[in-house]
């Protein structure tokens, strides 16, 4: 029963990085995801002299119609950086229900966030994930501080509590 919740883990983190992949677009997106499977020890790390730090690339950042940045990971490094270091405790996470794709957050400092600002960061994680050409995904969201990453889990993996769940249609045009 371990090993099978090991491999199970191990699968939903190849789809993780499959999906990174696939979503990427410039050659910068791609050798952060090389550098993240070589810190995991799933790939040889190259010879020679790789300049470290100019090859992270930026995560997407976007603007709600109230004025809140919404920042969206590209890969799970980018994942983990949003929701374990740039996020306050007040800010709302977003990702999709049991879908490999890209944390978002919403700046909000613990301010009330409009239906519309929910939405649209909702539509943003179902886009930017690997149900993106379906027409109706569960995303959840939670305040940040209910979202954990296990210690030894890998990059992108957290597990959250306290969320709710919205129905978006990522084929929209909202952003």
């Amino acid at each position: 029963t371990a090993l099978i919740e090991k491999d199970r883990k191990e699968l939903e983190y190849f789809d993780a990085v499959s999906d990174s992949i696939n979503r990427s677009s410039t050659l910068s997106d791609l050798q952060e995801i090389r550098e993240e499977l070589e810190e995991t020890g799933y790939i040889k790390k190259t010879q020679g002299k790789r300049k470290k730090g100019n090859s992270n690339s930026a995560f997407k950042e976007y603007t709600s119609e109230e004025g809140y940045r919404i920042l969206v990971g590209k890969n799970n490094k980018q994942n983990d950086l949003i929701t374990t270091q740039i996020a306050s405790k007040l800010d709302l996470w977003f990702h999709t229900k049991d879908i490999a794709g890209s944390h978002v957050l919403v700046m909000s400092g613990g301010k009330e966030v409009s239906d519309q600002t929910v939405l649209q960061a909702a539509t943003l994680a179902a886009k930017n994930s690997k149900a993106a050409a379906s027409s109706k995904v569960a995303v959840d969201y939670t305040p940040i501080k209910f979202v954990k990453k296990p210690n030894g889990a890998k990059p992108g993996m957290v597990i959250y509590t306290t969320n709710k769940t919205i129905f978006v249609n990522p084929t929209e045009e909202l952003v």
